[in-house]
């Protein structure tokens, strides 16, 4: 069962469910018009957010999307870290309403 909010949003929202039903159907995902830079980004955003909402820190969550990123101290000025921040913002901001923006680009 599909509860759908029936707001400004509602078609959108019924394009995203049967584009959901469509990919577990044929067992792939919708073809996307997305490049695949892009859904790297998004993949890791949310992989961000994911951390972030179990309260784990920016270095682990940036070890965990990024691997090895060496001691403590070089963390705190490293560019891993100003990434990883920026990537936990990108999935509240999804989070938040965000992701429908991307629902009105198409699939």
């Amino acid at each position: 069962m599909v509860v759908l909010s029936y707001d400004a949003d509602f078609r959108l929202r019924v394009r995203a469910v049967d584009a959901l039903r469509r990919a577990e159907a044929i067992d792939g995902p919708p073809r996307s018009r997305l490049s695949a830079v892009q859904r790297e980004r998004l993949a890791r955003a949310l992989g961000a957010l994911d951390g972030a909402q179990n309260r784990r820190s920016y270095r682990d969550i940036a070890a965990h999307l990024f691997g090895d990123i060496g001691d403590g101290a070089a963390f705190k000025t490293s560019s891993v870290r100003d990434v990883t921040i920026r990537l936990v913002r990108r999935g509240r901001a999804l989070m938040a309403g965000g992701y429908l923006k991307l629902l009105r680009g198409g699939f």
